[in-house]
């Protein structure tokens, strides 16, 4: 796959590698970057970067770094910039579907809904799957 990705955006991969447990710099990255650009062109361009302001500016750290430490504030950032959850259930959907179509790569129900609940897993699963498929992708 080739990916095309601008490496200028403010995004903190440092804290989403500690995060995750990813060890490939440069994966873990363009990872972040495939999630984001999905919701840009779902939403509307650079809609990462306003719910990552909105949330550093609100919680007090990155989008990232609050699915890990505040699950369920990290759901109200994303509730508070897309307006309201049936737009979230469906961004929800279309994310999962575009990492199906795109990168063959089977996301798990929950992504985005779950941190409602303070349950940030399916989300970690979704990150660790594309980390994995673009490791394995990496060796080839």
């Amino acid at each position: 796959m080739n990916h095309r990705f601008s490496k200028d955006r403010d995004i903190r991969f440092d804290e989403m590698i500690e995060f995750t447990g990813m060890v490939d710099l440069e994966i873990a990255e363009e990872a972040i970057l495939i999630v984001s650009d999905i919701l840009s062109e779902i939403v509307a361009p650079g809609t990462f970067a306003v719910i990552d302001a909105f949330s550093e500016t609100h919680l007090g750290m990155n989008f990232v770094r609050a699915v890990e430490k505040k699950p369920k504030e990290a759901y109200n950032v994303l509730l508070t910039v897309l307006r309201n959850e049936v737009f979230l259930e469906l961004i929800e959907k279309v994310i999962r579907r575009e990492l199906r179509s795109r990168y063959s790569i089977k996301a798990p129900q929950g992504i985005l809904l779950k941190l409602k609940e303070g349950d940030n897993s399916a989300f970690m699963q979704m990150m660790s799957s594309i980390y994995d498929k673009l490791r394995t992708e990496k060796m080839l």
